[in-house]
């Protein structure tokens, strides 16, 4: 048992001295635009959604080897949507929050300076949103608390620029499942919640976020 014990021991501290750190941050954009058009008597309308999301914040990680590496990824969140709504009426879905999303990042391929890789991530999200409604002039709102969690594989690829510079691309939301609980304002006494929950593969080229690390 005691040589078991030094063995693991032996393979924690290789482990660590192969380590190397590497800290930088993330910035993430995707835009969305769906158009309704409907024709009569010929005579077409139209609506139109938007949806705009941006994140931003500070990465930390470690390289155990060549193929491998941990970290973690803590920033803030912001998206705006425009539904469509009735003539002279205006809609706007707001919301802002914090995200905490550890991960484990395998390297399969290497061409080079480029590399490809997955990240099996495990994402968690506090925010609160706002939905206000303009109508001849006059805007009422109400907020709405949000919290979530993910269990997704990202596909990504790196450029190393120099010894010390790398960068990151990633691509959509990859494969995975995603939960969602909205706490909505209700009477005393009672609770409204709302629950959605979703599984998919999402990979494109509007969801894109770039990272900048400086290794150590």
């Amino acid at each position: 048992m005691k040589k078991i014990f030094m063995t693991l021991a032996a393979v924690a501290v290789a482990a660590t001295m192969n380590a190397q750190l590497y800290v930088g941050g993330q910035l993430g954009f995707s835009t969305e635009n769906n158009k309704n058009e409907v024709s009569a008597a010929g005579t077409t309308t139209s609506t139109e959604v938007k949806n705009t999301t941006f994140n931003f914040g500070p990465e930390v990680g470690y390289k155990l080897n060549d193929k491998m590496a941990v970290g973690m990824y803590i920033g803030v969140v912001a998206s705006e949507n425009k539904p469509a709504a009735a003539p002279g009426t205006e809609i706007k879905n707001t919301r802002t929050g914090f995200e905490i999303k550890p991960y484990f990042r395998y390297t399969f391929v290497n061409f080079g300076k480029v590399s490809l890789f997955a990240d099996g991530e495990i994402g968690y999200e506090f925010s609160n949103a706002k939905n206000e409604v303009t109508t001849g002039g006059t805007t009422t709102s109400r907020e709405v608390k949000n919290n979530g969690f993910h269990i997704a594989v990202i596909p990504g690829v790196a450029f190393q620029a120099s010894d010390r510079i790398s960068f990151v691309a990633k691509l959509g939301n990859g494969l995975g499942y995603w939960y969602e609980k909205q706490e909505n304002p209700a009477a005393v006494g009672t609770t409204d919640e709302n629950k959605i929950s979703r599984f998919g593969f999402d990979v494109n080229s509007l969801g894109l976020s770039f990272g900048a690390y400086y290794n150590f």
